[in-house]
């Protein structure tokens, strides 16, 4: 699942670093991989980011976002580079490539 919020990050940051068509190009491969869901969050989960970032200085709203819907959605995995999501101790931050849902 990648957070409609988190998408536009990435298109961004590609579109700074490594140009439009870098970005068109990511756009389309995720979109094209049946792996990757695009979502959005719910009236009720923006609620609750916004009451998350409000709570943790650490969090940018992006960060708030993310653990809201990860909460509404019964999730309690990420893979970040992030360790600002250590914060919330409802979140499990992995930073290997072992899938906790089908371990090897």
């Amino acid at each position: 699942m990648v957070l409609d919020y988190v998408l536009g990050e990435t298109l961004n940051g590609l579109t700074t670093h490594a140009g439009h068509d870098a970005a068109v190009d990511f756009l389309d491969r995720l979109e094209e991989n049946a792996r990757f869901h695009i979502d959005s969050l719910t009236a009720d989960t923006f609620a609750t980011a916004k009451a998350l970032f409000r709570q943790y200085e650490r969090f940018s709203f992006v960060d708030a976002a993310i653990v809201a819907y990860m909460q509404t959605e019964g999730l309690g995995y990420l893979y970040a580079f992030d360790d600002d999501f250590d914060a919330a101790s409802d979140v499990y931050r992995l930073d290997t490539a072992t899938n906790p849902y089908q371990p090897e």
